[in-house]
């Protein structure tokens, strides 16, 4: 029950209704020195700056990026247009303060992307993922990125109020950009992932916790998330894409780093009320690492034009395509998810 209580914390956490006053932000600034990540593409605010982009296509919208193959463009040595390195360092000190909590809530998170076949897919192409060790390995690299990228040296605003140092900054994201490349390759050709299940009860024999499944399920039949029982399952467990690693599983994943800290940022992150100025920061930061990473504009989901358009943005999302999933968990998933709260539960013990 014990583990039961670490991952269902956050489906209990995405689905309540905050009472909290949501955070007073203007929005429509666009000029490069403003506090704003993107402008609505329908010209209602009567913007023709070029100083910022789009925001993100609407919620429905973005499972268009599953036909888009993951990883866009040339590698970047160079920032967008829409880049504002104070904003973003602002970001990136606040990610540095509060590193542990930002570990706990993304590690709640991530337990969510696994609902995604998609998702899912590319991992199991890039390694066991039944086995502890494996899936040890893979997220100890990520918290050493993460800490690295907090660190790394994104620009000097003394000498040039948006220029990026070219360091081992980008150097790094886009040796990690060179492997997302080739585990896309991976899964492109690989096609039968789709059709040869990447763990086979009657082969592997996983045995599973039934009793914290039990309830688990139970739990959240109960819970105000019944609601989305009957929803479509997005994406398709039966193919349907060339792609298995592409725009709209990468999309998911950027929403795990961030929605938790920005819909709930004192549960999420376990400190007091952060300013408005560290959080439009701190999406700034990860909308910067998603485009060099090769997340299109349309679904660099980080570019938001406010705090509170965020919100309901990340819980729009959080209810389109993780909570249905939630109701339909197969074997596969279930192995999976428990593997992954063995490995992440010194993190994300409650």
């Amino acid at each position: 029950m014990q583990d039961c209580t670490k991952f269902y914390f956050l489906f209990l956490l995405c689905s309540l209704r905050g009472s909290e006053a949501l955070l007073n932000v203007q929005p429509f600034f666009n000029s490069p020195s403003s506090s704003v990540l993107c402008y609505k593409s329908d010209g209602a605010d009567g913007s023709s700056a070029t100083s910022t982009r789009p925001c993100p296509l609407p919620v429905p919208e973005l499972r268009a990026g599953r036909q888009e193959v993951a990883i866009q463009g040339d590698h970047y040595t160079e920032p967008p247009d829409w880049f504002n390195v104070t904003l973003a360092s602002i970001g990136q000190n606040f990610m540095r303060r509060n590193f542990v909590g930002f570990l706990y809530s993304t590690g709640l998170s991530s337990l969510l992307v696994g609902t995604s076949v998609d998702a899912l897919r590319a991992i199991a192409s890039a390694g066991n993922i039944r086995e502890p060790k494996t899936a040890a390995r893979r997220y100890l690299g990520n918290v050493i990125h993460f800490l690295f990228w907090t660190a790394g040296d994104i620009g000097n605003s003394k000498k040039n109020p948006n220029h990026v140092n070219q360091s081992s900054f980008f150097e790094t994201l886009n040796l990690i950009r060179s492997v997302h490349e080739k585990v896309s390759h991976q899964t492109h050709k690989y096609q039968q992932l789709y059709t040869v299940p990447v763990i086979n009860e009657q082969v592997d024999k996983v045995e599973l916790n039934e009793p914290l499944w039990e309830a688990f399920e139970k739990d959240v039949a109960a819970s105000s998330l019944a609601r989305f029982k009957n929803n479509e399952i997005f994406p398709p467990r039966n193919g349907g894409t060339q792609y298995y690693l592409n725009q709209f599983a990468m999309m998911l994943q950027y929403w795990a780093f961030v929605a938790l800290p920005i819909m709930k940022p004192e549960s999420a992150l376990l400190i007091a009320r952060p300013s408005e100025e560290e959080l439009l920061g701190f999406l700034h930061f990860w909308g910067l690492l998603a485009h060099v990473m090769g997340l299109k504009p349309e679904y660099n989901i980080c570019l938001q034009p406010d705090i509170p358009t965020a919100k309901l943005y990340f819980r729009e999302l959080f209810e389109e395509y993780f909570a249905p999933g939630l109701f339909h968990m197969d074997y596969e998933y279930k192995v999976v998810l428990e593997v992954s709260v063995k490995v992440k539960s010194p993190f994300i013990k409650v």
